[in-house]
């Protein structure tokens, strides 16, 4: 939540509706964090998809500035539509 209401400030997520999405297992969540420091978050990307579901949404996604421009925000989206796809 530390991430979500820094990058977000004022649009940012509820922590009962990140907890909500998060749990909901008709959702599917990513975090990156550097290997030498897995307790740093560098981002997270969120997706909506109930399996069977004629269409997904991502539901968020989020990167830290320092990890900006390496490409990280487009794998973590990559990676939720390819997971979109496996839920059909």
């Amino acid at each position: 939540m530390a991430l979500e209401t820094r990058l977000f400030e004022n649009d940012a997520w509820s922590a009962e509706g990140m907890l909500r999405d998060v749990t909901d297992p008709d959702c599917y969540y990513l975090v990156a964090v550097p290997p030498d420091e897995p307790d740093r978050i560098e981002a997270y990307a969120g997706l909506l998809a109930p399996r069977g579901a004629l269409e997904g949404d991502i539901q968020t996604i989020a990167v830290t500035e320092t990890a900006r421009r390496h490409g990280l925000g487009g794998t973590l989206v990559q990676s939720l539509v390819t997971e979109a796809r496996k839920r059909g």
